[in-house]
Formats: C-alpha cells, sequence, structure tokens
C-alpha cells in the first residue's frame, strides 16, 4: 500500500449514499447514462440552489420550468427529499479501514433538504473529519472555487489528495487544481478505485467483498 496521499476526500451520491429514483422523470425511473447527469449538474436550476442562492420552493419551481415537467412543483420537491436512500452497505466499513491510515473528508454538491439529512441521520460528523456542503461554500462543483476552497481548509497541498466523485466532471474539475481525481460509481466500485491507487490491500478488499457478499 501507499502513503502518497494525507486526505481522502469523497463525493457522497453515487459514491457513498445511494439515491433512490429520479425525481424529475414522469416515472420516477433514474436513468443510467451520462447525459442525464450532466444536464443536472450544470442546470442553472440546480447550480442556484445548490449553491445557496434559493430555497427549496423556488428551486422546485424553476426545475419543473427548465425540466418541462410531468408533475408539479410539490410533487417534485416529495420526490426530491427522499432521493437519498442511505449509505451502500459496508460503507462504514470502508470507512473504518481507511481513518486507521489516512484524514478523511467529504465534499457533496448538496442544499439544505438533503444535508439535514445527511448529516444527521447519517451522522457524518462521527465519519469525516472535514464535511464540505455546496450550499454552505457559496459555490458547485465542477466549478474550480469549490476545490480551491477545499485545498485551503485542508491546508494540503493538492497532490496529497485523493478524491472519488461518480461525475466526470467533478473528475475533471478536481484535477484542474492539481488533486488526485477518480470516477467511481458506487461503493464497490470506489473499493477498486481505492485498491489500484494502492489505499486498500489485498487483505482489506477480501474483507469487504465478504461484506458486500453478506449484505
Amino acid at each position: 500500500m501507499t502513503e502518497s496521499y494525507d486526505v481522502l476526500l469523497f463525493d457522497l451520491g453515487g459514491v457513498l449514499v445511494r439515491a433512490t429514483g429520479n425525481p424529475v422523470a414522469a416515472d420516477g425511473t433514474l436513468p443510467a447514462d451520462d447525459d442525464f447527469w450532466r444536464r443536472w449538474l450544470l442546470s442553472p436550476a440546480v447550480r442556484d440552489f445548490e449553491s445557496g442562492r434559493t430555497s427549496p420552493e423556488e428551486f422546485a419551481r424553476a426545475v419543473a420550468a427548465e425540466f418541462e415537467l410531468e408533475v408539479g412543483p410539490d410533487e417534485f420537491l416529495r420526490r426530491f427529499r427522499a432521493w437519498p436512500e442511505g449509505f451502500y452497505p459496508g460503507t462504514s466499513d470502508l470507512i473504518e479501514l481507511v481513518s486507521r491510515r489516512f484524514r478523511l473528508a467529504c465534499l457533496s454538491n448538496s442544499n439544505p433538504v438533503h444535508w439535514d439529512l445527511l448529516e444527521g441521520e447519517l451522522r457524518l460528523a462521527d465519519l469525516f473529519e472535514h464535511r464540505f456542503a455546496s450550499h454552505l461554500i457559496g459555490h458547485v462543483k465542477p466549478e474550480r472555487e469549490v476545490f480551491e476552497h477545499v485545498v485551503v481548509e485542508l491546508a494540503c497541498e493538492p497532490s496529497r489528495v485523493l478524491f472519488l466523485d461518480d461525475n466526470p466532471l467533478g473528475v475533471e474539475g478536481a484535477r484542474k487544481v492539481g488533486i488526485s481525481a477518480h470516477r467511481a460509481r458506487g461503493l464497490e466500485d470506489a473499493v477498486r478505485v481505492l485498491r489500484r491507487a494502492g489505499v486498500l490491500g489485498e487483505d482489506d478488499v477480501e474483507h469487504l467483498g465478504q461484506v458486500f457478499r453478506a449484505g
């Protein structure tokens, strides 16, 4: 294993936290293609909300108009509140393993609706020394300012930070400031990425594999 990194920085949704359904789609299905997620990440309505500039109600109305939803703002917001389902099985095991050797942090494009759930029910403070949410920073991924803020707060050279994100735009944005960033879609993919990066050893991977199989 390598000690090339001081900090492991995790995106939450799509890496450690499972999302259930798609509040934008009329049938609630979650698309697998990158086109939807690129459109969502670059959406003016989403960016305004997740940078803390609009209220949940304003966000719902703006999304309904921008995406030409077949559901109304109230129904969209109800679905949106339920989007984060919780940690993927095995997340706590992974965090426990890597916390023995690295400082841990999370960085999420988030909002007041979801952040209360993540901070409260998932008890992020027990898992991560540093927790960064876009609506509190005032900028969203993949903006350069987000990653510059994180590096300053971590008091760490960018190259000493290993970042996992499920969206290629987030990975590209982090790399522009010198962070070592890799794409990971779901917890098992995150384990594979960490193994390739030398963060996890074979024994760690085998242990986590047993957890996945049991879960």
